[in-house]
């Protein structure tokens, strides 16, 4: 029967190892042995002690009353090899045992629903955690919740000290990425604790590029990385492809993260300044936005999520009228088209939409400016789960850095073949925009061109009324079509007047220098990036501090770590990041030492009344009163005396 309640609890306890004991069994050392027997125990349901431990022998039995479980380990005497055996054992429990359940720290810290627990939720109620071992372990830790407390005290200070020894893995790191790399720009800040702050990697920057960004803040979901985010700036090259120019951790979402930013990626080369930036416009962003000159646009994705969170019914077809809004070339399909949400998604979604500024996401309103078809700040999370292997969001920082890395290498090999590929063929356009010139050029037969010069010209669409003309001058390369000057590729209209005046050879200096295969190979043609390796990266030394080390506030890794009933060691140094309070004397009320060690001490018959000190009198300090003169001291007026 005993057997059979074993064999039942070792399947509850299936995340613990499959405890066995046999005679004869070996052990490299004694504690190692007792360990085998605690996990038979708590396999069992029942605990053990050491009845007998001595430099030859260990005997533990069960800690119920008249219960004949015993194991006997003795130390090998003699011979090249020590070890420890079990020389006899009996593990069957008398069937009035009543020794009950008791895990010890280190098996209550081996389970793995309380290491996934504190993993999810470093600060996860004790109550919580029992309620979870008894679901997924079949037994109660409820007697037991003082060692859990030291369990979980324990895990937390683990995982902090691994994060710490991770975050020192940065520097390096991003040195070696430098000395691999040297086009490459990369920057790592601490703060006076050697706590991690945040860091930045941009590969290399040689243009190429449409004039627009996007940005991507992706707030940090990991519990070791708590209130941080990951900053992705992307951009699009000439063949519409998205490119990653610069990668950014940081420990706080706020203005001073979003500041230091954009002051490395003007360090490193990336003017910002004036250039479109897609992105989610959040108050951050907003206040560095005049400091950086940054020209903020609200990102698409972001506006239809924020009507699918308030709106829960909102459909597919109703997002289709959100990007036909966005995509407004006038004033009046704007109003038409907000008419239309108004009847379709109700007054609230109408009044959500036309209470953001159409500057800020709509076209017809950025008529000036040249947005290259952007709608969106074009990052794709599930693009880069696929690429990564794993949500950035769940990463470390130097895993997320890491993971940059390998795009960042994917990224160049890819484009310097297509670089070397499109100049061997011999192409004059990227695919992409060829694709795109193919697409209108299949529209010129539909229009009518009329010359007014050499230069000037009208198209409009034939038999379609009203007519809408376009004015084409090819002198200034210009259209009064809005897609001309939003995306850089000609459009039917200049492509029709080329054609009727027998100029189409000159089609491909009509194109945004970015859509050419010339630029395009100058820019990533024969660009390599290299990965830093981790067995060639050097071991950053434990006392030396990070070279670009900032006087900030200590940066919580975790949550405020609870009380522990173990005090750390004076030889044991203490962990970067974590808080402490320094003791003070109760005597002379200064820091660095207490009350028997204090200089004070020697004159024992000085006793200070602590008295509220005046402006006009103030109270002398400690030394001062130190050499008082014995006569003058309370204990000789007979004044009454404080301690």
């Amino acid at each position: 029967m005993a057997a059979a309640s074993a064999s039942s609890v070792a399947t509850a306890t299936a995340m613990l190892p499959p405890p066995e004991l046999v005679r004869g069994m070996r052990f490299a050392d004694p504690k190692e042995a007792v360990y085998a027997v605690q996990d038979l125990a708590l396999a069992q349901h029942k605990s053990v002690r050491v009845a007998r431990s001595s430099g030859a022998d260990r005997r533990l039995e069960c800690r119920g009353a008249n219960c004949g479980f015993f194991v006997q380990i003795y130390r090998k005497k003699g011979g090249a090899t020590r070890f420890w055996y079990v020389s006899s054992l009996q593990l069957e429990h008398s069937g009035t045992c009543d020794a009950k359940l008791k895990p010890t720290q280190r098996q209550i810290e081996r389970l793995a629903s309380v290491s996934a627990a504190l993993t999810a939720k470093p600060d996860v109620a004790v109550g919580d955690l029992i309620d979870q071992v008894a679901d997924l372990h079949s037994f109660a830790l409820n007697s037991s919740r003082r060692t859990l407390y030291r369990a979980k005290a324990a895990l937390k200070k683990k995982a902090l000290t691994q994060l710490v020894e991770a975050h020192t893995k940065i520097p390096p790191f991003l040195e070696q990425f430098m000395e691999q790399n040297p086009q490459a720009f990369a920057r790592h800040e601490y703060d006076s604790f050697q706590a991690f702050q945040r860091a930045i990697m941009i590969p290399h920057h040689a243009g190429g590029l449409q004039k627009v960004y996007g940005l991507a803040v992706e707030l940090s979901t990991s519990p070791d990385f708590a209130g941080g985010a990951q900053l992705v700036l992307l951009g699009k090259d000439g063949n519409m492809d998205s490119v990653v120019v610069a990668v950014a951790a940081v420990a706080t979402n706020n203005t001073e993260a979003y500041d230091w930013f954009f002051s490395m990626l003007a360090a490193a080369g990336v003017d910002m300044r004036g250039v479109p930036l897609f992105c989610d416009c959040n108050t951050n962003l907003l206040a560095v936005a005049e400091r950086h000159a940054l020209n903020l646009k609200l990102c698409g994705d972001k506006i239809v999520q924020g009507l699918q969170e308030r709106f829960k019914a909102f459909n597919e077809y109703q997002r289709h009228l959100v990007w036909e809004l966005q995509a407004s070339e006038s004033a009046e399909v704007y109003k038409t088209v907000l008419v239309r949400i108004e009847a379709d998604c109700g007054q609230q979604v109408a009044a959500y939409l036309q209470s953001l500024p159409p500057r800020s996401w709509c076209v017809f309103a950025n008529a000036s400016e040249r947005l290259y078809g952007w709608q969106t700040s074009t990052f794709d999370a599930e693009t880069f789960k696929r690429a990564v292997g794993s949500d950035i969001r769940v990463l470390s920082p130097l895993q997320f850095l890491e993971s940059m890395c390998c795009l960042f290498v994917d990224a160049a090999y890819r484009r310097s073949e297509n670089a070397r590929q499109w100049s061997e063929q011999g192409l004059v356009l990227t695919p992409s925009a060829q694709n795109q010139l193919d697409h209108e050029r299949a529209k010129v037969d539909d229009y009518t061109v009329q010359h007014a010069s050499r230069e000037i010209s009208y198209v409009y669409r034939t038999g379609v009324s009203p007519r809408v003309m376009r004015r084409v001058n090819l002198a200034t390369k210009s259209c009064t079509c809005v897609y001309y000057f939003q995306t850089g590729i000609p459009c039917r209209h200049l492509v029709a007047a080329l054609q009727s005046h027998e100029r189409l050879a000159e089609l491909h200096t009509f194109f945004e220098p970015c859509y050419l295969v010339d630029t395009y190979a100058t820019a990533f043609g024969d660009k390599v990036v290299l990965m830093p390796i981790a067995t060639e990266i050097s071991e950053p030394a434990a006392s030396s501090a990070p070279q670009n080390a900032i006087a900030a506030e200590p940066l919580r890794l975790l949550v405020n770590a609870s009380r522990t009933s173990a005090k750390r060691p004076r030889s044991e140094p203490r962990v970067p990041g974590q808080t402490f309070k320094k003791s003070k004397c109760t005597l002379c009320l200064d820091a660095g030492h207490n009350r028997r060690t204090c200089p004070l001490s020697i004159r024992p018959e000085i006793v200070f009344q602590k008295t509220n000190a005046t402006v006009d009198e103030p109270t002398p300090c400690p030394l001062e009163q130190a050499t008082v003169d014995v006569e003058s001291s309370p204990a000789n007026t007979g004044d009454s005396m404080v301690v």
